[in-house]
């Protein structure tokens, strides 16, 4: 019998749980169990029993689609305000979709049940039930097993979907589920699994504190509910994020093409990630042509030949372009690859077109790369790229947090001098400097940069703050000379 097939979700499906295994997941237990308290308290006040019932379901779900979100952004671990993967109205948008999918399938099943129940009295659900009737053992036996199984589904295609309309695009279901049957069949076991042990081992020390005491029994076992909560939420909605994520090969695209003499960067350390991501983008779905779902094992092999063979390579990865669907990878390979080779117009065009793909579906990571590369090779063409504010701000930050420092300084001082007092670029060139004064002890370069940001700063209420940061950057300067005279 062939095995399920799966993606890179199965490698790192374990860390997702581990990582929920987490302080933070306790505390975002604990904001739930707070903002519902709010929710009840406040609603049974003003005898609205409608919005009470309402708050206690949507809350959870609004929850469940904000880790999902961090998930699919690439974040393992965090808390509830965690806007790795977007805001809370990124999240509550998430969150309708799933409703809306959920009642999709109740509201039908609902309307079928009852329309199968004799009239008359005693012809309840559960009198119907018990004396035997098979239509309605069946049809409750097809809900329940739906009610229990649709939401792990239905919140992967709404945080795949880039807006409610995908919901109903067969496309996009097809290039979720199809041929992934074992990364799905991971998601259910995994969660199940994880919530079974961690109730089976809270159990006993409940049962134990209930033995020394009443209340401290009672008080460690809503402490550990409360965990559990927070636990079952954070792991399916980061699992299902993390499955969504795998149709875009972007999200585990490793360091295939280094610089010389300089290894690859390592995980980003800080700045933002894209706020929204949009995995399933025009060239993939509706394309005429397949979707690379291994795009990055096949450019990875490729690769390995581009040091002996560079033109080889550019031709093989071209070849998977022209049959299968616009990939980023694979795009951004060939683009760096003709950079390296050879620094002219059709490795500028090259660029460009892999540039536009990567943005669209907000790669920032591969944008990062190729934006280092061509600065290396054609500097002169960078400014010719298409680029917007946010695209060069989103570049800056992943930049920073890939350690290439110079070069996102060298984008928002470029900013900052197009546009005095661009506050985004500002707080950028302030975290560079600051880590340029504490992190690498060299406050003569930060001191530098806090006088660009004074010559830039306009009116900006940053000024103050950039003030403040020179007059740091300067006492240490004084203080290293007197140590050295």
């Amino acid at each position: 019998m062939d095995r399920p097939e799966t993606t890179p979700f199965g490698g790192i499906a374990g860390r997702v749980v581990r990582e929920a295994l987490s302080a933070g997941t306790f505390f975002s237990g604990v904001v739930l169990a707070i903002g519902m308290a709010l929710c009840v308290g406040l609603f049974s006040l003003a005898k609205a029993d409608f919005f009470v019932a309402l708050s206690v379901q949507i809350l959870p779900l609004l929850f469940l689609a904000r880790f999902a979100l961090n998930g699919y952004a690439g974040e393992f671990g965090g808390t509830i305000f965690s806007g790795r993967g977007g805001s809370m109205i990124d999240a509550s948008k998430v969150a309708g979709r799933l409703v809306l999918l959920m009642l999709l399938w109740a509201i039908p099943m609902g309307l079928l049940l009852q329309s199968k129940m004799p009239e008359g009295p005693g012809a309840s659900f559960t009198y119907m039930l018990m004396t035997g009737n098979d239509t309605m053992l069946f049809l409750a036996v097809a809900y329940l097993a739906g009610t229990a199984l649709t939401p792990p589904l239905f919140l992967i295609g709404s945080v795949a979907a880039a807006r409610t309309s995908d919901l109903f695009s067969p496309d996009c279901w097809r290039e979720l589920f199809a041929g992934r049957f074992g990364d799905l069949l991971l998601v259910y076991c995994l969660y199940v699994g994880a919530m079974s042990v961690v109730v089976l081992a809270m159990m006993p020390a409940v049962v134990v504190f209930f033995n020394l005491s009443k209340e401290l029994g009672l008080l460690v076992g809503v402490g550990m509910l409360v965990f559990a909560v927070g636990f079952g939420l954070n792991l399916l909605g980061r699992l299902c994020g993390f499955y969504a994520a795998t149709v875009r090969p972007d999200l585990w695209a490793p360091q295939t093409i280094e610089r010389e003499g300089v290894p690859a960067g390592p995980e980003p350390v800080s700045g933002p990630r894209p706020v929204r991501p949009v995995p399933l983008g025009p060239t993939a779905i509706g394309s005429t042509k397949a979707s690379l779902l291994d795009a990055r094992e096949r450019v990875a092999v490729i690769l390995e030949g581009a040091e002996t063979d560079p033109s080889g390579a550019i031709e093989e990865l071209e070849d998977l372009d022209r049959t299968c669907a616009a990939n980023p990878l694979v795009l951004q390979a060939i683009a760096r690859l003709r950079l390296r080779t050879a620094a002219d117009e059709d490795a500028y065009t090259a660029t460009q077109r892999a540039m536009e793909l990567i943005l669209e579906r907000d790669a920032i990571r591969l944008a990062a790369e190729l934006y280092t590369e061509l600065r290396r090779t054609l500097p002169e063409r960078r400014s010719s790229l298409p680029l917007r504010t946010e695209d060069l701000h989103a570049i800056a930050a992943e930049l920073r947090g890939l350690g290439e420092t110079e070069a996102a300084a060298e984008i928002w001082r470029e900013m900052l001098a197009a546009n005095p007092g661009e506050r985004q670029a500002m707080k950028g060139l302030i975290q560079v400097a600051e880590a340029w004064m504490r992190g690498s002890g060299r406050p003569v370069v930060a001191a530098e940069i806090y006088r660009f940001l004074l010559d830039h700063a306009g009116d900006s209420p940053l000024r103050p703050l950039v003030e403040q940061g020179l007059e740091d950057a300067q006492r240490r300067i004084d203080r290293e000379e007197r140590r050295s005279a």
